[in-house]
């Protein structure tokens, strides 16, 4: 019982966190979690292989309102999204607007809600390290939905994604 409690508590903590961090829109947030990233916004064009696990209904009616879908959890997902615009990248990249790439989203990042985003027509801005033709997407790598926030904050973090330096 004892090590079970010493691992409760040592790691809730972080899991909590890193499920919070895709949700992060101040400079200071960005900057300290992703300095020295690629930056790009991209479509999601159709969903390549996904891995669902069927909840039970307490746990499902737990976390979402009711409805007559069936109480499935999407635990990985892969997808071919399309680049519309690079804020931001390495010297070693070479992706563009209007490339298509592979992205991949495994357990962790789908148990934190990951998972409902990545939908055909889903515009996102995500960060990562890897744009070569397969990204893994963790559980971070997400900033927001820019057609989710206002227009005011949209305008904001698109100019921090292009211009700050961290």
């Amino acid at each position: 019982m004892l090590p079970l409690l010493f691992i409760l508590l040592f790691f809730a903590p972080s899991l909590t966190h890193a499920c919070k961090c895709y949700i992060q829109s101040d400079e200071e947030s960005i900057c300290s979690k992703y300095a020295q990233k690629n930056f790009i916004q991209v479509t999601i064009l159709d969903v390549i292989d996904e891995e669902r696990e069927l909840r039970t209904l307490e746990a499902w009616e737990a976390t979402n309102p009711p409805s007559n879908t069936p109480p499935f959890r999407r635990v990985s997902v892969r997808v071919s999204a399309r680049v519309v615009e690079v804020y931001r990248q390495d010297q070693d990249s070479d992706l563009s607007a209007g490339d298509v790439i592979e992205l991949e989203s495994g357990y962790a990042s789908a148990s934190c809600g990951v998972g409902y985003w990545i939908n055909p027509g889903a515009t996102l801005i995500i960060n990562t390290d890897n744009t070569n033709n397969r990204t893994w997407l963790s559980r971070c790598s997400f900033i927001r939905d820019p057609y989710s926030m206002s227009d005011w904050a949209w305008d904001r973090l698109e100019e921090l994604l292009r211009t700050y330096e961290c």
